[in-house]
């Protein structure tokens, strides 16, 4: 019955993790990738390839304020971000 239960835990845990990934994907692409192209398209980078040039090879970047704004504003097509990217790195 233990393992049972513990089974259970681990795959509501699982489920949990997978849905938090792609959320956390999901918001990595800000406005999606249509948006992502149109800024290439115009010879920009995005906040997040800008701050991966801006860090040394060797460090990390740990991103705060991730889920901020998260499913809000979506009436004008959402906030994944708040609109910033703020981290430590």
């Amino acid at each position: 019955m233990a393992n049972s239960n513990a089974s259970k835990q681990d795959n509501w845990l699982n489920e949990l993790l997978n849905n938090l990934r792609k959320q956390e994907h999901e918001i990595m692409l800000g406005g999606g990738q249509k948006r992502i192209d149109k800024e290439h398209a115009k010879g920009k980078l995005t906040a997040r390839e800008r701050i991966e040039l801006l860090i040394d090879n060797e460090s990390e970047f740990y991103e705060l304020g991730l889920w901020a704004g998260y499913e809000m504003y979506e009436e004008v097509g959402g906030c994944p971000g708040g609109g910033v990217v703020t981290g430590i790195g």
